[in-house]
């Protein structure tokens, strides 16, 4: 789905300004798997650095996301998406600090969703805070509707490294703070949440795999992918059915094996599960490095 930016207004290489006019706000869609992801154009003042800025994003992740070269220029209108860590987003007003800025966060409603479908699978919140944040007092939805989900706090470079935030250094401002930096204002909490920043993932779409049919009959769901990390979960999403399935990775793809467009193996159960009949298919990926 296409998604669209309101009243956004661009400033000349400020990360700071590039949202932050008065009324700015961005509208946000799904991906596969429930991940929350914004898209914005490319335009004069606003590249993928800005954006990665903004986000707290790593600018390689995000040239990798959007399967761009970053040796490569970017044409102006390009549409850009960016995936949100919905643990950085804030959903009750009373903990909006004065000391920052703060972005609102829109969702825009599709055909058969509801309430719960938003808050818990998307969000991962109560319906009753998504109801409070809306100032609803039923569950009834309209398509098209414009629910409120949160606020995303802007990185803010001029505050200052002695300052707490509530007491608490989020991760969002300040990432790579150590203990000596801030001097005895910062607290054991703070450097838990400094330290447990999620690790970053990846999306790949129209990845071209193969499985065996003439495997054996397992009902184990693994994976063979050779960037994903040896261990982790992947999800894989099929998008003729719509559906997905986590998997586990197990490790790379044997070398000299099989064609040099093959970027994934399954295993038959998730090939059975998922619909897939042809032994080679496409399928959109998410994994850990």
């Amino acid at each position: 789905m296409f998604l669209l930016a309101a009243s956004i207004v661009s400033g000349q290489n400020n990360p700071d300004n590039l949202f932050l006019s008065s009324g700015s706000e961005i509208v946000v869609d799904v991906l596969p798997g429930n991940d929350i992801f914004y898209s914005h154009p490319i335009k004069k003042g606003i590249s993928i650095y800005n954006l990665a800025e903004v986000f707290q994003l790593k600018a390689d992740n995000l040239f990798a996301f959007n399967k761009l070269n970053p040796a490569q220029p970017i044409n102006e209108g390009k549409i850009v998406k960016i995936p949100l860590n919905k643990d950085y987003l804030i959903f009750e007003k009373v903990k909006l600090n004065k000391l920052l800025k703060y972005l609102p966060i829109f969702y825009k409603v599709n055909k058969s969703e509801t309430i719960y479908r938003i808050s818990k699978q998307y969000l991962g919140i109560e319906t009753s805070t998504l109801l409070l944040l809306n100032n609803k007092n039923s569950n009834d939805l309209r398509v098209g509707e414009m629910l409120l989900i949160g606020w995303w706090a802007v990185p803010d470079k001029n505050l200052k490294r002695n300052q707490t935030v509530n007491n608490t250094l989020s991760p969002l401002i300040m990432p790579s703070l150590k203990n000596e930096d801030v001097g005895e204002t910062v607290k054991a909490d703070s450097l838990k949440n400094i330290n447990s920043i999620p690790i970053v993932k990846y999306y790949l779409s129209d990845v071209v795999g193969w499985w065996d049919k003439n495997a054996s009959g397992s009902k184990s769901y693994y994976v063979l992918h050779d960037e994903a990390r040896p261990g982790s979960t992947m999800d894989i999403y099929n998008p003729m059915f719509r559906n997905h399935i986590k998997a586990k990775v197990i490790g790379k793809i044997p070398q000299d094996t099989y064609g040099q467009d093959i970027g994934i193996i399954i295993s038959p159960a998730i090939a059975r599960d998922l619909g897939i009949l042809d032994i080679r298919y496409m399928v959109n990926i998410k994994y850990e490095k």
